[in-house]
């Protein structure tokens, strides 16, 4: 017998290496080749339980924040909105959030370079 189990997670920090494309820039969601190479950059999100029912983001290289509830439930998602993507794919596997959590999102490398 399967049982439902409910995990809390207070804080959760993920680092990842930035890329350089040097051949195939935008190709390789098209399963197209594509070369690169790893930089010394990476770009850092650590999320902080906080027990509201909002997810609240702030990219602090862009200055820009942004309040998301979990209730949050729409078909259709803009292009480029990276984390309500990513939301609704965790709904589309019966994954959803029961708390928010504040996020805050950071990059050691040059804007659009």
């Amino acid at each position: 017998m399967i049982t439902e189990q409910k995990v809390k997670i207070k804080k959760i920090v993920s680092i990842v290496p930035a890329r350089m494309c040097l051949f195939g820039d935008h190709q390789d969601y098209l399963e197209q080749p594509v070369i690169t190479c790893s930089i010394d950059g990476h770009i850092t999100l650590s999320a902080k339980s906080n027990g509201t029912g909002f997810f609240h983001i702030n990219k602090i290289d862009l200055n820009v924040k942004r309040d998301i509830s979990i209730d949050w439930q729409s078909s259709s998602v803009e292009k480029g909105d990276h984390f309500l993507l990513a939301l609704k794919v965790l709904r589309n596997y019966n994954c959803i959030p029961t708390e928010g959590y504040d996020i805050l999102i950071s990059v050691n490398i040059p804007i659009a370079s």
